[in-house]
């Protein structure tokens, strides 16, 4: 084996390493975020007695994503549409979308059809922008309204 050789080889098998690597990171995050944002999706669904098990497959029908919004709005989502075929589910993942999209929440590049097939990291995303929207936002309203209460004392 000549020099030229063993250094395409070793780029070769380095490349490829580093490949697996980023890969297999990767894939751990995305199993640790699915892991958390079902956490947080149940934590609130508890206050209607309802979880979910699978974040990717229990959200594809619509109807925890509806009852998820009505938990976290206080408000009320048009009511989930009966049955279970595609063309349901779709359905009511778009009731949500919408109902989001009134609520001025941007959601780009992402359709029912992404919720509805189980798209990992659209639906990743859906979430972390409800956790955005209705988390993050509020806290930062309240805590706004105990700064501004606190400078008028």
């Amino acid at each position: 084996v000549n020099q030229n050789t063993f250094t395409v080889q070793l780029t070769v098998c380095v490349c490829v390493c580093v490949c697996v690597c980023v890969c297999a990171c990767a894939d751990e995050r995305e199993a640790v975020q699915k892991k958390t944002f079902t956490k947080w999706v149940n934590s609130h669904l508890s206050r209607v007695s309802c979880r979910i098990t699978d974040l990717y497959m229990d959200l594809r029908d619509g109807r925890m994503l509806i009852k998820l919004l009505e938990v976290l709005s206080g408000e009320r989502l048009p009511k989930p549409t009966k049955g279970r075929m595609r063309i349901h589910c779709l359905e009511n993942v778009d009731k949500a979308l919408q109902f989001l999209k009134e609520q001025r929440v941007h959601l780009e590049n992402m359709g029912s059809h992404d919720i509805v097939d189980g798209n990992h990291r659209l639906t990743l995303g859906l979430i972390w922008t409800i956790i955005l929207r209705f988390q993050v936002r509020t806290r930062m309203h309240h805590d706004r309204c105990v700064h501004s209460r606190s400078k008028r004392l």
